[in-house]
């Protein structure tokens, strides 16, 4: 406790005071020890994220053949994604949607015309990963 042990001697009120500092004192050393620990769960939690991150979550095949076909297209509409891969243009724009949410593909919306759907550096990165690239 040091000085303000020292400074308490001398206050007539001084038991209480010291027993509020040496209450103080714990409460302070618990927090520093639950600070340490919430500091290793942080990190723990960032290296995971950070491997997670760095694996690409599995695509369903199809969804797969949908990246795969952008691999040699700048931009392409629903109906010519269905047609090239085989799908219904309805299970394409399905696949579509989700490739769009992973943030595998980018969406353009052109007034009175098909949406148009093109790669994103992030759907590079998993077909680069995945040797599709």
């Amino acid at each position: 406790m040091g000085w303000i042990a020292d400074l308490l001697k001398e206050i007539p009120s001084a038991a209480r005071y010291k027993a509020e500092l040496e209450a103080m004192e714990k409460e302070n050393g618990a927090l520093k020890t639950e600070n340490a620990r919430l500091k290793r769960d942080l990190n723990a939690a960032h290296q995971e994220l950070a491997a997670l991150k760095a694996k690409p979550a599995a695509l369903a095949p199809d969804a797969e053949k949908i990246l795969a076909y952008f691999a040699k297209r700048e931009s392409a509409t629903p109906s010519q994604i269905a047609a090239a891969v085989g799908l219904s243009k309805g299970a394409a724009e399905m696949h579509l949607e989700d490739l769009e949410n992973a943030g595998y593909l980018s969406v353009s919306y052109i007034m009175n015309q098909e949406q148009e759907y093109s790669l994103v550096q992030a759907g590079r990165r998993y077909l680069h990963a995945k040797g599709l690239l």
